[in-house]
């Protein structure tokens, strides 16, 4: 397995990935469709150039099979920290993706001085919350129905990892 950081030149077929994750997984932010391609290319071109955030590409068998978003804050007092998205592409999920994807996004967070990885998850999407676990994530709180899927209000968890000190 293979980890890269996204080029400008290999935008769209980044937005095919997310596109497939987001179809394929119950658990994710957006809905699948919910994304206006038009806009979601530019956004993801001016993410590319900020240099607070990334996003990573795991390929696997000549394709990419998922991606890490990481993006940090922009005023003094959280330039500490980044808010991390992962997304794995179902045929991949337990293959060692998305441990790969965050290794390689916490030795780049660890190149810039980043001390704290924060992120949100679905409490009930378990097999997430057993793969950040597994990779040193603590549960700091839960934001209870935060989201609605199927007519349902849902609860994620605050987790976060903190790098240094």
């Amino acid at each position: 397995m293979k980890i890269k950081e996204l080029h400008r030149d290999d935008v769209k077929v980044f937005l095919e990935l997310t596109d497939q994750v987001e179809r394929e997984a119950a658990y994710m932010l957006m809905e699948p469709g919910e994304r206006k391609s038009g806009h979601q290319l530019e956004k993801v071109k001016a993410f590319i150039n900020d240099p607070h955030s990334t996003i990573l590409i795991a390929e696997a068998e000549n394709q990419w099979i998922g991606y890490a978003l990481a993006f940090g804050g922009k005023a003094n007092r959280n330039q500490h920290t980044i808010s991390i998205v992962l997304g794995v592409i179902q045929d991949f999920q337990g293959k060692g993706a998305g441990s790969s994807l965050l290794n390689s996004l916490e030795e780049w967070a660890r190149e810039r001085g980043i001390h704290r990885i924060e992120l949100t998850t679905v409490v009930k999407n378990t097999a997430a919350v057993h793969l950040y676990k597994k990779n040193g994530y603590e549960i700091e709180g839960c934001k209870r129905d935060s989201l609605k899927m199927n007519n349902t209000y849902v609860d994620e968890y605050y987790m976060a990892k903190l790098l240094w000190g």
